[in-house]
């Protein structure tokens, strides 16, 4: 007989700032100065190495250029998640193996958004709270060394993306 517990209390923090602007077409050497030093990659098959530009590197160059926000979303996450288990494994003969239990599981989540991009943007709020009960069981059938038969049945949930929420 086996059983244990879990509590967990997460709080999450979404910016999302989309920044949009124009930037020139850059080549020769004022692209060549936007290159990684320290990354250089052969890519094989006689294609030779090619080079790639530091992010770093183009953001400092073209920050000033990025004046238009198009989205800000803003996501704030509380999440409170509290389990219990229980879990029992019989040995009915030395080949049958059966495993059962349950597993009952609270959650609550609390979110909120907000567009920041507009002064009169409202914000969206959600609460999901739900506790179940999820049993399984299992077996596990060995007549032969080499021989192994398994199956087994269980309850479970899909829990949202945050990005489906709201």
């Amino acid at each position: 007989l086996t059983t244990g517990f879990a509590s967990d209390n997460i709080d999450r923090s979404i910016d999302r700032p989309d920044l949009r602007g124009v930037i020139a077409a850059t080549t020769g050497d004022a692209l060549r100065a936007l290159a990684d030093p320290n990354y250089t990659d052969d890519v094989g098959y006689g294609f030779g190495s090619f080079q790639v530009v530091d992010p770093f590197k183009v953001w400092e160059t073209f920050r000033a250029n990025l004046t238009t926000l198009q989205v800000h979303d803003v996501r704030w996450f509380e999440e409170t998640n509290d389990a219990v288990y229980l879990r029992a494994d019989v040995k009915v003969t030395p080949e049958l193996l059966l495993v059962g239990g349950a597993r009952w599981e609270k959650r609550e989540i609390e979110a909120r958004a907000q567009s920041l991009v507009t002064a009169r943007s409202k914000r969206a709020k959600i609460n999901l709270d739900y506790d179940e009960v999820y049993p399984s069981a299992s077996f596990r059938y060995t007549p032969r060394r080499h021989l192994v038969f398994r199956g087994g049945i269980s309850r479970t949930v899909g829990h949202p993306d945050y990005a489906d929420l709201l």
